[in-house]
């Protein structure tokens, strides 16, 4: 499995990444194909990396809506950019604060917790994260395999 990190967190951080300093926001990038967080700044991260093209998505997986992990305008973003149409998958409990529906593109998957789903030959466990957003929701943690460890 290839990871690729498009921000490291701290959102406590300056965020100055055309200075190099990638640690405001978190995201990660599997196998070129699966975004972990929309989150704002991660065009400005993937364009500084060689080789990293966003249009080739497939998934996104969210892990809550703050706004330093979930940004609409970023995942419409990637819609508009992308080649083939996008599954953005999320604990059903985020489903209010979202404010964006489906579209030819842009395929919604709410996720019950202990809940499994494959996607580009790698397994997503969606699990309950002990961070309380907005709304009484709750923070998804994913444990991720790709059947090879």
């Amino acid at each position: 499995m290839e990871i690729t990190f498009l921000g490291t967190g701290g959102a406590d951080w300056p965020n100055e990444p055309s200075k190099g300093f990638f640690r405001h926001h978190a995201s990660i990038l599997v196998n070129g194909k699966i975004l972990v967080d929309p989150g704002p700044g991660i065009f400005e991260y993937a364009n500084s990396l060689p080789g990293v093209d966003l249009s080739g998505l497939s998934a996104v997986f969210l892990t809550h809506t703050h706004p330093d992990h979930w940004s609409k305008e970023t995942l419409e973003s990637l819609v508009s950019k992308a080649k083939g149409p996008i599954t953005l998958y999320f604990h059903a409990g985020a489903r209010p604060n979202l404010c964006i529906g489906p579209t030819k593109k842009l395929i919604l998957k709410p996720l019950r917790r202990g809940q499994t789903v494959t996607v580009e030959g790698t397994s997503w466990l969606n699990l309950e994260a002990n961070h309380i957003c907005n709304h009484g929701e709750r923070g998804s943690h994913y444990i991720v395999s790709d059947g090879n460890s």
